[in-house]
């Protein structure tokens, strides 16, 4: 019986010796049939390269920017990307890592060969980051916060690496990343130091929905451009503007997600139910968008009660007017004078509006006077009031004649095509004309590329320095062109960085303090290609509210910022305050024992009294003989001011410091 148990055995085990190669030899053929394997080949090694990167866009195909472990987003090198990886037990083997995409790996060969570079080893944990001046911005010291699911936190503080290199930490999603960047000047404290440089910002300001650039002029002739990018979950725009002569970038959430370096732009209607520029009435604007979302823009006074922000619609979009009520401004209209008073309906010389001017005197009598062309249709009798009380009019040459008591605003019919190399066009392109109405508006001629003529541009391809030129004239979306010239009719070169676009600008704006700018006054001008030009001023709406006014690409915009001191005169007032002094005795206002309180006075007026408590030795030395850096330092009840430490938490700090961690001491420091 014992004999037959161990045959027994020993066949069960053979069966199951079978069983196994079996079943990796089915395993391994199936990989190899996958690709998942290759037979024949020992693992390549990857093999490293010169070539830096910011990303995988700056490698060949077969490679990845690899950065080290931890360093996300920072710099790297292009690397080969792995072709085997290595198999345990007939399947990847299992070290898990965490890659810079937030995904989960089995190993760093399995993420490197995704093009993947790792952020940490083990699985990936949920964590979010907090940047405490919101973006790179290398001439404000501040920090990034991590907060990781478990709890712990971890702090990164910009810092100068030598005397001109900043270390500049910032938030990419929700992982940590940092810049090493040679400030134009000096670096001290954390913050680039001024030195002479230009900025320029090619969407003029603040404008998520326009991919654009900014260049940076140093006084050396050095120049940087910073383009405008999405993040890597296309759900935000990293946006570039100037401050000044300074580069900023500040991360914004797109309502409709983020692509090709811009926020995608949902369609959207526009309707006044005031249907116009009418002052007199208290109205809104409703905007509807594709998506679902809307806003209403009401009619209001201005702070001081003067004027009236009107709002109305320019086709599907939504614009503001700011009028000046002759006798003040109740309940978002203009009030209704008394006396002899003029009122534009227009609201000043609007040539392509038809409109009218009243005048109101005090007996009540009133009289009209009506927008009207001239008798030869070429130009508009254009009314308007010259004062207060004075009525006016101007004989005004329309460009394209007078219809109805306004200019004309042509509505033109679909090109038509001409045969290749006729009216005046290159051999390669077709001749097309179109008519325009109303009467006075002329006909248009433009010349195309026509690949039924042959291609001018021959194998140069879409973006080419060469692809738009004199002889080979570039369509609207075309380019790289150099000049207005290398565009066809009706078109200009627009600059961006890198690739220059030929496009159709139907007005352009210009922005006088060159994007949001809420500490100075200024204004943004609109002109038309007719000539017509309006301008919007900064300026209070209430003591705290400034509307600044800016430049969404080729588009005016507002906003209503709240100014964290005063508003006047149009622009944020920046406070400026006294030395701290003493406010009173030891352990008094709030304060512990071992300390005083200090209090300083703001101005202008509207700027709040400051107060604070700071470690007085005539209190008593309540730290002893224990020298800074200690782990006892700071402590609950001898609390530390800024700059000193250690520290382990908040309550450690005297008030408003917080415990910054830092590797080794950590310090007492004021966040921004």
């Amino acid at each position: 019986m014992l004999i037959k148990t161990r045959e027994y055995n020993k066949l069960n085990k053979m069966i199951k010796d079978i069983f196994l190669v079996s079943s990796i030899l089915i395993i391994s053929i199936l990989m190899i049939s996958s690709g998942a394997i290759v037979l024949g080949e020992e693992t390549k090694p990857v093999l490293q390269s010169t070539q830096q990167c910011r990303s995988n866009l700056g490698c060949l195909n077969t490679e990845f920017c690899k950065f080290e472990v931890g360093f996300c987003n920072a710099i790297g090198v292009c690397m080969r990307k792995p072709e085997v990886c290595p198999f345990c037990n007939g399947v990847y083997c299992w070290d898990p890592v965490c890659g810079c995409n937030e995904i989960t790996y089995s190993n760093e060969c399995i993420a490197n060969s995704q093009g993947v570079s790792i952020k940490y080893k083990g699985a990936c944990i949920q964590q979010t980051c907090k940047d405490y001046d919101n973006g790179l911005n290398f001439y404000v010291k501040a920090s990034v916060l991590i907060k990781s699911a478990d709890g712990s936190q971890h702090w990164y503080n910009d810092q100068c690496l030598d005397g001109t290199k900043l270390r500049e930490n910032y938030c990419n999603g929700n992982n940590w990343a940092y810049e090493d960047y040679s400030c134009p000047g000096s670096c001290s404290n954390g913050v680039c130091i001024g030195a002479a440089q230009t900025c320029k910002d090619y969407d003029n300001g603040l404008n998520f929905y326009v991919k654009a650039s900014v260049l940076i002029t140093e006084s050396s002739g050095a120049q940087h451009w910073y383009n405008d990018a999405c993040t890597g979950d296309g759900k935000s725009v990293y946006e570039n503007y100037c401050d000044g002569n300074n580069w900023k970038m500040e991360t914004y959430p797109c309502p409709n997600g983020c692509s090709n370096g811009a926020c995608i732009t949902a369609t959207q209607t526009c309707k006044d139910y005031d249907d116009g520029l009418n002052f007199y009435v208290k109205s809104s604007v409703l905007i509807k968008r594709s998506d679902g979302s809307q806003n209403w823009y009401n009619d209001a006074c201005t702070g001081d009660g003067k004027s009236v922000y009107e709002n109305y619609c320019s086709g599907n979009v939504w614009k503001m007017s700011t009028y000046a009520c002759p006798v003040g401004c109740s309940d978002g209209k203009c009030i209704v004078p008394s006396g002899t008073t003029c009122i534009d309906y227009d609201n000043g010389k609007n040539y392509n509006t038809k409109s009218s001017v009243l005048i109101k005197k005090s007996d009540g009598s009133e009289k009209w006077y009506n927008d009207a062309c001239t008798g030869d249709g070429k130009s508009v009798y254009e009314n308007y009031c010259k004062d207060a009380s004075t009525w006016a009019m101007e004989t005004y040459t329309c460009p394209n004649g007078c219809s109805n008591g306004q200019c004309n605003t042509c509505s033109c019919t679909s090109w038509t095509n001409g045969a290749c190399g006729t009216g005046g066009c290159a051999s390669n392109q077709k001749p097309q004309t179109r008519t325009c109405t109303p009467s006075g508006c002329s006909a248009q001629l433009q010349c195309v590329d026509d690949l039924s003529c042959g291609n001018c541009h021959d194998t140069i391809p879409p973006g080419d320095a060469n692809y738009c030129n004199i002889n080979c004239k570039c369509n609207e979306g075309e380019g790289d062109c150099d000049s207005n010239s290398e565009c066809n009719t009706g078109l200009i070169c627009v600059a961006y960085s890198g690739t220059d676009y030929c496009e159709r600008i139907t007005q352009t704006c210009y922005d006088y303090d060159n994007g949001k700018n809420y500490n100075t006054k200024s204004s943004v001008l609109i002109t038309e290609t007719s000539g017509t030009q309006h301008w919007y001023n900064d300026q209070c709406i209430d003591g705290t509210k400034l509307r600044e006014n800016y430049c969404n690409g080729y588009n005016w915009a507002y906003e209503d910022y709240s100014c964290p001191s005063v508003c006047s005169n149009g622009q944020c007032i920046i406070c400026s305050c006294t030395a701290w002094v003493d406010s009173g005795a030891c352990g008094t206002g709030g304060c512990d024992a071992n300390q005083k309180p200090q209090t300083r006075t703001c101005t202008p007026s509207g700027c709040q009294t400051e107060s604070q408590c700071i470690t007085d030795s005539s209190c008593g030395n309540c730290h002893g003989t224990t020298p800074p850096g200690a782990d006892n330092y700071c402590n609950i009840n001898c609390k530390c001011n800024e700059g000193e430490g250690d520290c382990d938490s908040n309550s450690e700090c005297n008030t408003g410091l917080t415990c910054v961690s830092s590797s080794g001491t950590d310090y007492c420091e004021l966040v921004t």
